[in-house]
């Protein structure tokens, strides 16, 4: 009687999806005179009953005396491989044909390979955030015992990683990796960044599937498993201009000038290309005060999304001064930020005008003599005056340009010139009455006048005195006689 049989190992195994696994098929023969290893070259096939996976060949040879031959089954997905083992080998000149799970006495079974698998992905994939903002990151592990991918068991750790670069600073709020919880194969850290720039966070694990344990990260080519989360960081800058009716910018106007206020909200420098222009609202506050203090009127306005973004108030006429300043409310990209306080320096509508006085207001000079004036011009409106000149007609000598007197080229409001004249040979009594004329920045010159009447006397002249002769008395005394 002769006799064989043939057996594969391993029976049982699990590994994981993408490794090699090694099947070594052994023949015996009996000849009669008991079981030994089949002769060199025996021709053993293999067939894969069910499963996934791929034979490295369908058949080998036994090798040498050993009566084993070897053939690998790998696969890229998770599952469960049935492999036959089978022969067809001469024993005592007698062709026997025997496979596993054949049920004939000394075959195994039909060996069973169980192939595992596990991958890892982070959500959200990207995203941005404005900067000093929490931002939760969530970790989610997939498992697959060959029966289908489930979520990984609770207690499952997920490790995080950052990598921050174009001047983020982004740290963990809290602990950086995080135990799956609830069935739901995920868990949670936080992370936030002071400043502007990009992080790239990596999340991995080492699980245990089907008894082996399974490392996965992202971005590490495997199946399933999603790249690296990207976190974008924006911020912005917000300023204002008050305008004016033509569009101007202004700091100060004339009392009733229509002004509104316009906010620019940009992107801060080194913000990432990928992150949109600002959004949302501003709110202005119109100040009575010229420094942002007080009681406010708000006006809320939605931007319109612009490099920069910009919004406009509603107009108004002010009186007296007053300021401005924007609050931009944020968005899902962009933090909240205040505007710096805008003054505006209000003037009264302009009202130009001169004044000019003569002293004395009264002199008397022989005929003849020199009248002596002291002329003082005032700029007495709130406008600038220039080329201010004075007058006088009958006195020639008191008339004065800004060729004379340099600080009348220009007056300020309340600024004054003094000076002295004078008119010689004065002959008679006059009203002498001196003009002082101003141009305001625009409108009509403005013109002052002033009297200094001047009087005259004549003079008086010195009587002469004649001097009395005394008569000259002669003496008729009578002659002393003689005798």
């Amino acid at each position: 009687m002769v006799d064989a049989n043939i057996q594969i190992s391993p029976l049982a195994a699990t590994n994981e999806v993408g490794s090699p696994h090694t099947f070594t098929a052994h023949v015996n023969v009996n000849d009669g005179s008991g079981f030994s290893n089949a002769p060199a070259n025996t021709l053993v096939g293999f067939t894969k009953l069910s499963g996934p996976g791929v034979l490295s060949a369908n058949s080998c040879t036994t090798v040498g005396t050993s009566g084993e031959c070897s053939i690998t089954l790998s696969s890229t997905v998770a599952g469960v491989t049935t492999l036959r083992a089978s022969t067809s080998v001469v024993v005592g000149g007698l062709t026997l044909n025997r496979a596993t799970g054949d049920a004939h006495v000394g075959d195994s079974a039909d060996a069973v390979k169980t192939f595992v698998d596990a991958n890892i992905q982070i959500t959200p994939p990207t995203a941005i955030n404005p900067v000093g903002t929490n931002h939760t990151l969530t970790g989610h592990v997939n498992v697959n015992d060959g029966s289908g991918f489930a979520n990984a068991p609770n207690g499952t750790t997920i490790a995080f990683s950052l990598t921050n670069s174009g001047g983020a600073t982004a740290v963990f709020v809290g602990a950086g990796s995080c135990s799956t919880a609830g069935g739901t194969g995920s868990c949670s850290v936080v992370i936030s960044s002071s400043s502007i720039g990009t992080t790239t966070i990596k999340a991995s694990t080492n699980v245990v599937v089907g008894g082996l344990t399974l490392h996965r990260e992202t971005s590490d080519a495997k199946a399933g498993d999603g790249a690296d989360a990207a976190k974008l960081w924006a911020d912005d800058t917000v300023r204002t201009d008050i305008l004016n009716a033509s569009g101007s910018v202004v700091t100060n106007v004339v009392s009733g000038t229509v002004v509104h206020d316009k906010v620019f909200v940009d992107r801060a420098a080194g913000t990432p290309a990928g992150v949109p222009n600002p959004t949302g609202n501003v709110v202005f506050h119109r100040y009575a005060t010229i420094d942002c203090t007080g009681a406010a009127t708000d006006q809320t306005v939605a931007l319109t999304a612009g490099s920069p973004s910009t919004a406009l108030s509603a107009d108004f006429a002010p009186t007296a001064n007053m300021s401005y300043k924007a609050d931009y409310l944020g968005d899902a990209n962009y933090p909240a930020r205040s505007g710096a306080c805008e003054p505006l320096t209000v003037t009264p509508v302009p009202a130009p005008a001169i004044a000019i006085v003569k002293n004395p207001k009264s002199q008397t000079v022989a005929v003849g003599g020199t009248a002596t004036f002291t002329i003082t011009v005032t700029n007495a409106g709130n406008t600038v005056l220039t080329d201010v000149t004075v007058t006088d007609p009958l006195s020639p000598n008191c008339n004065r340009t800004k060729a004379d007197i340099p600080a009348l080229a220009s007056m300020a409001p309340g600024a004054t010139v003094t000076y002295t004249c004078t008119r010689p040979n004065v002959r008679a009594t006059f009203d002498n009455i001196a003009t002082a004329t101003g141009t305001p920045p625009s409108g009509p010159n403005v013109t002052a006048t002033d009297t200094a009447p001047v009087k005259t006397k004549a003079l008086t002249p010195k009587k002469v005195v004649k001097k009395k002769k005394k008569p000259k008395v002669v003496s008729h005394k009578k002659p002393k006689a003689t005798g």
